[in-house]
């Protein structure tokens, strides 16, 4: 099953010559044909999967957590409720 409206076909991908296209050419070809194989909706869950992150995960955990500790989470000798 898939989300391409019938009657309607797909745009083909662009051709890029990957030797001297930039990395944004590149990457819009490339989303092009991910969209071509699995239609919009695959292409946001493949989007939602692999798009990288931006920032310094570490450095911004810990500036929110400070020295707060695994001890400090959970309690003496990790209690348990």
């Amino acid at each position: 099953m898939s989300d391409i409206p019938e009657g309607r076909p797909p745009a083909a991908p662009p051709r890029v010559d990957v030797f001297t296209a930039t990395g944004a050419e590149i990457r819009r070809a490339g989303l092009a044909a991910v969209a071509e194989a699995l239609g919009p909706v695959g292409l946001a869950r493949f989007l939602a999967l692999y798009e990288g992150g931006r920032g310094d995960y570490t450095a911004e955990r810990d500036a929110i957590l400070g020295g707060v500790s695994l001890d400090d989470v959970l309690g003496p000798a990790g209690a348990k409720p």
